[in-house]
């Protein structure tokens, strides 16, 4: 037995299937602010100028479909 909590972190990444690169994202929680981060993380990396679209490929987690999330 370990004294104390023991702390959860959360995992969230994307794979470009082109070239297998891949980007993630640590958080303590599961919050849509986490997955924007993800996608923020895409965003920098894709500038628009270079890439016009990007699929990403969800489940129905609440996440996934907040609102905050929705303008991205």
């Amino acid at each position: 037995m370990t004294p104390g909590k023991n702390e959860k972190y959360y995992l969230a990444g994307a794979l470009n299937l082109a070239t297998g690169q891949l980007f993630h994202c640590l958080g303590p929680r599961q919050t849509h602010a986490f997955f924007r981060d993800l996608l923020t993380l895409l965003d920098r990396t894709y500038p628009q100028r270079w890439v016009r679209r990007i699929s990403v490929v969800v489940d129905n987690y609440k996440i996934h479909k907040a609102k905050a999330v929705g303008p991205w």
